[in-house]
């Protein structure tokens, strides 16, 4: 009460999921607010927070819906040198994308200021195509020592259409790696599948991925369920 706007809020909450609803704080919901209105009044193809959270860093987009924007946003935090420890995104019915990361600054990133704009220019290039995700991700990983090998096997992918009435819950669980989150959004892409929601989380040196998805038709067919199962274990395996 007194810090917003009703219609301004009543607008913003008749967009969005019952997910969002049930999950968003009211601090987090006034900062989306703030990152719709620059979205919305500025030409910057996404609006960017970012704030230090213990440990972690806190990263907050809001951008416009097209295909593949979630694997660009998490190749350009990846090849910058992130690391992603946690995801959640959601998708407004007017096609606005609330991303949040948790992420892991590089060793020997520079001070919090400058973090912060180093963050900005990443998303920045790869949302303008001046760079390319992959490019970004290869060149990390050239600069970096050798990483330990990581296990291709306890890879599990399920693939549900019980949860919800209109979309497919894909539910992948794999070794973490460098790119991972960037492989397995651009395996979903690929195959036209459309992320409304999404929940990330690494537990150790694994990462848990559960995404909502939508295709040209709908929910995945059970025809198309053993192929996408294929594309998405390839992707985790790397």
């Amino acid at each position: 009460a007194g810090q917003v706007d009703a219609g301004r809020l009543e607008a913003h909450l008749a967009q969005s999921t019952r997910d969002y609803l049930a999950s968003v704080e009211p601090g987090e919901l006034l900062l989306h607010l703030e990152l719709i209105d620059e979205l919305t009044t500025g030409d910057a193809p996404a609006t960017l927070r970012w704030a230090p959270a213990g440990g972690f860093e806190r990263v907050w987009i809001a951008a416009r819906d097209r295909s593949g924007l979630l694997s660009d946003l998490c190749g350009a935090l990846s090849g910058a040198g992130w690391e992603i420890v946690g995801l959640s995104a959601t998708a407004r019915h007017d096609g606005i994308v609330l991303d949040r990361f948790a992420v892991v600054p590089p060793e020997g990133a520079p001070a919090p200021v400058e973090r912060e704009a180093a963050l900005r220019e990443a998303v920045r290039r790869v949302l303008a195509a001046e760079v390319q995700p992959k490019d970004l991700i290869s060149a990390r990983l050239r600069r970096q020592p050798a990483p330990p090998a990581v296990a291709t096997t306890g890879v599990r992918v399920r693939i549900s259409n019980e949860v919800d009435p209109e979309l497919t819950l894909v539910d992948v669980t794999a070794p973490d790696r460098v790119g991972l989150l960037h492989a397995l959004t651009c395996a979903l892409s690929a195959t036209q599948l459309d992320i409304q929601l999404a929940k990330v989380a690494t537990k150790g040196e694994r990462a848990v991925a559960v995404f909502h998805v939508r295709g040209p038709d709908g929910q995945v067919s059970a025809a198309d369920r053993d192929g996408l199962m294929r594309v998405l274990g390839r992707a985790a395996r790397g």
